[in-house]
């Protein structure tokens, strides 16, 4: 009997041990330092043109960071103009990983921000505002994170 309740609390320990290392690796991406890389633009079409968007995250963390989705929004001037989608990724210790994606943006979209630039004759600011999706059992939780703004 006493070594049934040994292997029982055992197995706990070590499950007990994976869950906490699972939520570390997740928490920890509070921690991580973005950045804007670069944007290209390419694929003009009759009505949007497509841009390549890379952020970089650098993980100052002593667990690697678990990414189990990213969403961006593109602000300019605080109007809302497109949003971008990162899929899962792992981020080493103390290691930068530059992450890479897509958008359409429609001319519309971009268009209605310069009008807007031009009418208030304010400087263009530009905003990255993310948000970091958390996978678990028992759902999936997220939090904000502020990527670039610029001055």
């Amino acid at each position: 009997m006493k070594k049934i309740a040994v292997i029982f609390l055992v197995a706990l320990t070590v499950s007990s041990c994976a869950l906490l290392q699972f939520f570390e690796q997740r928490i920890a991406v509070r921690n991580c330092k973005w950045d804007f890389v670069d944007a290209r633009a390419h694929s003009f079409g009759l009505t949007n043109m497509k841009v390549d968007l890379q952020i970089s995250a650098m993980n100052p963390n002593t667990v690697d960071v678990v990414i189990d989705r990213l969403d961006l929004m593109l602000f300019i001037n605080d109007r809302q103009t497109v949003k971008a989608d990162f899929a899962g990724t792992t981020i080493g210790i103390n290691r930068t990983k530059t992450l890479t994606t897509t958008l359409t943006l429609p001319y519309v979209t971009v268009g209605m921000a310069i009008i807007d630039i031009i009418r208030k004759k304010q400087p263009v600011k530009y905003r990255l505002d993310g948000t970091v999706y958390i996978n678990t059992r028992i759902g999936t939780f997220s939090f904000p994170v502020t990527i670039y703004e610029s001055k």
